[in-house]
């Protein structure tokens, strides 16, 4: 069995981390009342977060070309620290707090799917993203297929969630590997605008017996692992303390590192 995640310290010194992951946040919303959009962006959205404590800097060049070899599963269509290079989103440099990071935001009105993500030298980076569920693709996807409404704006749909969470956490493992960094690694998601939310899947048959219902609107989660345990063989657990604290807050059937396993199989 592999070592649970350990929480953070209660008191941190400011860093890197926090810097660049406030940065971030702060330009998803700015972004969002620019770009308005039919779900209120700003509110609703997913930031995921992390830094390799104590690692050494590196240069842009170098975070450039460690994201253009990631592996398949630690990449895809916005993705975590998705980058084309053929598209008007390329990566440009922005100083934060005195660093330096490669930046992107994605706000086409193309594809309703949108992100701002930044990874900086010193081996931090923050994505926000807005749900999936509420995209386009969703909706019309479950439609087509049935009678079924899908209302944007009100699910939560825990296999994709659980499937983001492993894009992001093989994507942290690439980066340390990348690097030849094995130590400690802090996490940090913020999941924003559940209130009201409920637990529901976009698969014909899946269906929950109850109205599981988030009545909280907010929810943070912060651990720090080892970077062995990003392993895709033990990565399971760590997808486990990011989705069950936030599922926790509808009631639904608690997803565990079993749980997660099935997950990733059946989707």
């Amino acid at each position: 069995m592999i070592e649970q995640p350990r929480p953070t310290p209660e008191t941190v010194e400011e860093s890197v981390f926090e810097a660049d992951f406030e940065h971030t946040v702060g330009k998803w919303k700015e972004e969002a009342q620019e770009h308005p959009y039919e779900v209120d962006l700003s509110n609703c959205f997913v930031g995921y977060g992390f830094h390799l404590v104590d690692a050494e800097p590196v240069t842009t060049d170098q975070i450039t070309e460690c994201l253009r070899q990631r592996p398949h599963d630690a990449r895809g269509g916005h993705v975590f620290f998705e980058s084309n290079y053929n598209t008007p989103y390329r990566p440009f440099v922005i100083e934060v707090a005195g660093h330096h990071g490669l930046e992107v935001h994605v706000n086409t009105t193309d594809f309703d799917h949108r992100a701002v993500w930044r990874l900086s030298e010193w081996l931090s980076g923050t994505e926000a993203i807005s749900y999936w569920e509420d995209t386009a693709r969703i909706k019309d996807a479950v439609e087509h297929r049935s009678s079924l409404t899908w209302e944007r704006g009100q699910h939560i749909w825990i296999a994709q969630q659980i499937s983001y969470a492993n894009s992001f956490l093989a994507t942290v493992k690439h980066i340390a590997d990348y690097f030849d960094f094995t130590g400690d690694v802090r996490i940090r998601v913020l999941f924003s605008g559940l209130s009201g939310r409920n637990l529901r899947s976009t698969n014909i048959g899946v269906y929950y017996s109850m109205d599981y219902r988030a009545r909280q609107n907010t929810k943070q989660i912060d651990f720090v692992l080892k970077a062995s345990d990003l392993a895709a063989e033990t990565r399971s657990s760590a997808i486990a303390s990011i989705i069950q604290p936030m599922n926790k807050l509808t009631q639904g059937p608690v997803v565990n590192a079993e749980s997660v396993v099935r997950s990733l199989r059946a989707n």
